[in-house]
């Protein structure tokens, strides 16, 4: 590290800070490979419990419960301090990787998945806030900057363990492994992270806005997990539950998600085009594993390493942005990616549905992940520049509440694609737990020939997501006064 990094300057400061750090540092770690490596894992656990309709929901349940958990966990922190919800958020995450790694069946690991994602969104909104609350005013950039670091570390080496986990050893080892890290984060700061603060509120948090939200995102996961008619009454449903919430909001001194912070016109075009670049990668690249393994032929071992494309490019997206931004306008950075992700989702889609060399369809991933590493980052950080300092928070949640439903609906849509395609044709998506097996099976032309198609419709329809998230990008560069105007009038 050189002199001015946040190693150096936390090390010269006390025992403290050195432990605190080596403790958010851990824990962001295991947060960034519990979000990005299950994937590699699902043909295999596909493999073991069959119900494949249901496999989505291994990855969309964890977002779900960590989207909720963020907009949960503040007025939490805020209540009881840091070091309180910490200490349960880390308990809480090892039992949850014991509940996964030992599910005896597939709703097991749902239901371990669901108490995984609400530890996670926790635990990192814990270490935000611990940030603001353990460093000094100087230090807090650069501790945001090693946050991102570590994150996009892992983006890459997250996979690529779980990929040598899987090839080495059974899936729930891709579970167990995180055991020995929340173990050290716990030993490191469980007397170490900040306390209540002096004056601290009392704990409110707008529950029935809260079970709205939830119901809402629930409705519509389950109509986006079925292709049949069924599913439009679900998502008829969620469509009420959201004009039900609109009111509450209105209604309420305190709402958990503010209308202005959903809808006003300096947010909704960044939510738009950060919403829509989740989308355009994730549907298509969760499953990437699945259509290895069960088109391609690829080892599970193979298989797993495949969804380390996406975030090699997203962490260099990442990257690419903050650089646009220092020369240019942050809404430079976003139209870039924007146009980026269009170009890389039209190399997958035309990979998959022209039977490309597999490479193409890697390399349209990597530019894919590009495109959506400029955008989520270029839209943070010009949401944050069109808001107040007392409403950081809270758009903060808003946004991050909102991206993270982008990974759930695009894990829900990418599987709705692929084995909706497969029941469809056979009556079943449980056919294809055959395809997913390292032992010889005597496979049906024209059940990997529906594993392919379904893939391919997922690309198409990541495709169409980023053609969106173009046009979304255009209206914030349109908007790239708003700043400065609105800043003005409040």
């Amino acid at each position: 590290m050189t002199d001015t990094s946040v190693g150096h300057k936390v090390g010269i400061l006390d025992a403290a800070h050195r432990r605190l750090t080596a403790a958010a540092m851990c824990l962001v770690a295991v947060v960034a490979y519990n979000n990005l490596s299950v994937s590699a894992a699902l043909p295999s656990i596909g493999d073991d419990f069959g119900s494949l309709r249901w496999l989505p929901w291994v990855v969309t349940v964890e977002l779900l419960a960590s989207a909720v958990a963020t907009l949960a966990a503040g007025p939490v922190i805020d209540a009881l301090g840091t070091r309180r919800v910490a200490r349960a958020a880390m308990v809480g995450f090892g039992v949850s990787c014991l509940i996964c790694g030992f599910a005896p069946s597939l709703a097991a690991l749902i239901a371990g998945r669901a108490l995984q994602g609400l530890m996670a969104g926790t635990i990192f909104a814990a270490v935000l806030v611990t940030v603001g609350l353990g460093y000094p005013a100087e230090l807090r950039p650069r501790a945001y900057a090693a946050n991102s670091a570590v994150w996009g570390v892992m983006g890459v080496a997250g996979p690529a363990l779980a990929a040598i986990v899987i090839g080495f050893g059974e899936w729930p080892w891709v579970f167990h492994v995180n055991l020995p890290f929340v173990a050290f984060a716990m030993a490191a700061g469980w007397s170490i992270f900040p306390e209540r603060q002096d004056g601290a509120p009392s704990l409110r948090i707008d529950g029935r806005g809260l079970v709205i939200v939830i119901a809402f995102t629930i409705t519509v996961l389950v109509g986006l997990s079925e292709p049949t008619v069924r599913s439009l009454a679900p998502l008829a449903i969620g469509a009420l539950i959201a004009v039900v919430y609109l009111r509450h909001a209105t209604n309420s001194l305190d709402p958990i998600l503010r209308r202005e912070h959903l809808f006003a016109r300096r947010y909704r075009y960044i939510h738009l085009t950060a919403v829509f670049s989740v989308l355009g990668g994730i549907t298509s690249n969760t499953f990437l594993p699945v259509w290895m393994k069960a088109a391609q032929g690829a080892s599970s071992a193979g298989a797993a390493f495949s969804v380390v494309w996406l975030t090699v490019g997203w962490t260099t997206g990442a990257f690419v942005s903050s650089r646009i931004a220092e020369v240019r306008r942050i809404e430079a950075a976003i139209t870039f990616g924007a146009g980026v992700l269009m170009v890389g989702a039209s190399i997958v889609a035309a990979g998959v549905l022209g039977d490309l060399a597999v490479g193409v369809v890697f390399a349209g991933f990597v530019i894919v992940g590009i495109g959506v590493g400029s955008v989520s980052t270029g839209s943070l950080a010009l949401m944050q520049s069109r808001a107040t300092p007392n409403e950081m928070g809270r758009s903060n949640s808003a946004f991050q509440f909102l991206r993270t439903l982008g990974f759930a609906f695009g894990a829900a849509l990418g599987g709705l694609a692929m084995f909706g395609t497969a029941a469809s044709r056979f009556g079943s998506a449980d056919a294809v737990r055959d395809l997913l097996s390292d032992e010889a099976v005597a496979a049906s032309a024209d059940l990997v020939a529906a594993v392919d198609d379904g893939f391919g419709l997922s690309a198409v329809i990541g495709l169409a997501c980023a053609v969106v998230c173009v046009v979304a990008s255009r209206a914030v560069a349109a908007g790239r006064g708003l700043r400065h105007q609105e800043a003005s009038a409040r």
